[in-house]
């Protein structure tokens, strides 16, 4: 479905997101419609009001309060210890297998600060193989695939 490049753009702007459309122009024209598409399901006042409540504070919800550091969990030195990791590694297996995990990985911006020229996920991360960072995660989320038999979603957020 075509879309109002100039509307789209418009509103992006209008709403602070104009950087959506940096390199719309270097994009062949399947990439510009796939962008096209996705902006065009972007819910920019809801956006807004997220930033506004979350980002800059504009609100304090409730559950920003309760918020706290999950508790340090120590290497198991006592039987009791060595019980419930041995406990909790099987419900995390099962969980597996049973296909309830899934992979989040947040991988905004450039690799800058790494002197890398391009997006992070591409910096080499293996000097004697040549693996990619994301080449690396995607392994072993293939490997847990395999070991358990199931399906591991992997979600990138750029």
């Amino acid at each position: 479905m075509p879309h109002d490049v100039a509307a789209l753009r418009q509103l992006a702007a209008k709403h602070g997101q104009g950087h959506l459309f940096a390199f719309y122009d270097s994009l062949l024209p399947a990439s510009q419609q796939k962008l096209l598409d996705q902006i065009a399901l972007l819910e920019f006042d809801v956006v807004d009001r997220l930033v506004a409540e979350f980002v800059k504070g504009a609100g304090t919800p409730a559950q920003i309060g309760k918020l706290a550091p999950a508790p340090v969990i120590r290497t198991p030195a006592t039987p009791e210890e060595k019980q419930a990791e041995h406990e909790a590694r099987a419900a995390g297996e099962e969980a597996f297998r049973r296909g309830r995990v899934g992979c989040f990985l947040v991988a905004g911006g450039q690799g800058t600060r790494l002197g890398f020229p391009g997006p992070k996920g591409e910096f080499v991360i293996g000097p004697i193989t040549g693996r990619m960072l994301f080449q690396l995660h995607a392994e072993k989320i293939q490997a847990l695939r395999r070991r358990y038999n199931a399906l591991v979603p992997w979600l990138i957020m750029t």
